[in-house]
């Protein structure tokens, strides 16, 4: 090999390691983009507010579970989500309203929150922010901030401490409650019975509806509608 092959061989070498620095380099970059959280946004829906203005109203169930709608209404869905998960976020922000406004602003339904924490620590964590705003009476407000700002990476600092106290002032609860609540053990329990319940349900996936004896799995607002229609129709 002479002397002038050997130099562009050594060139080209030094060429393929650059290019493979800056991919690593890029890629890094690409992870580091997605892991972190965006700048906090203000939800531009209300799930307590129908259409025409007027409020739904919410409660609590026997087991302190969040209600939205009429306490009284004849068919209940249980709503089994993940504050982390990407299609329970979708349902919430492009299909639960068309839900809402045909069946509990109506007052033929009533939805029941249960926190299903499958994506992991922070999936747990914004499941108790949620407990925790809602011993102030707003969790539904809560439920909407943590939806709207859901991280594109699970467990990367989206529902942080410091980011869903963050999330929580912006909600207007009670900063010195909300943290002495999150402290508190008995939150743990109350996550503990959303778990019995899911295991209970048979649920593995979110999100998840159950109304009286049948299961919605997925998020599929058309075939939710159908089946609390028909739940609707045989309760009359």
């Amino acid at each position: 090999m002479s002397r002038r092959e050997a130099g562009k061989k050594q060139l080209s070498w030094e060429i393929i390691g650059m290019a493979a620095i800056l991919a690593i380099f890029a890629v890094g970059f690409l992870i580091y983009l997605l892991a972190s959280p965006n700048a906090l946004k203000e939800p531009d829906f209300s799930s307590v507010m129908a259409t025409d203005g007027q409020e739904i109203p919410t409660s609590v169930d026997a087991d302190g579970r969040a209600v939205l709608g009429d306490p009284k209404a004849p068919v209940t869905v249980y709503e089994f989500a993940d504050f982390q998960c990407p299609h329970c976020q979708q349902y919430t922000l492009e299909q639960s309203k068309a839900v809402k406004e045909a069946f509990v602003a109506t007052g033929k339904a009533k939805i029941v929150w249960v926190n299903a924490a499958f994506g992991g620590a922070e999936s747990e964590s914004a499941a108790k922010a949620g407990f925790c705003a809602g011993e102030q009476g707003k969790f539904w407000p809560m439920h909407d901030w943590l939806f709207v700002n859901q991280a594109k990476l699970r467990n990367e600092g989206g529902f942080s401490e410091e980011r869903l106290q963050d999330i929580a002032g912006r909600v207007g609860v009670d900063m010195a409650s909300f943290s002495a609540c999150l402290k508190d053990p008995a939150i743990q329990d109350r996550l503990d019975a959303d778990d019995k319940l899911l295991a209970a349900k048979g649920v593995n996936s979110t999100p998840t509806f159950i109304i009286g004896e049948r299961k919605v799995e997925g998020a599929d607002g058309e075939q939710l509608k159908k089946v609390i229609q028909e739940e609707a129709d045989a309760a009359e």
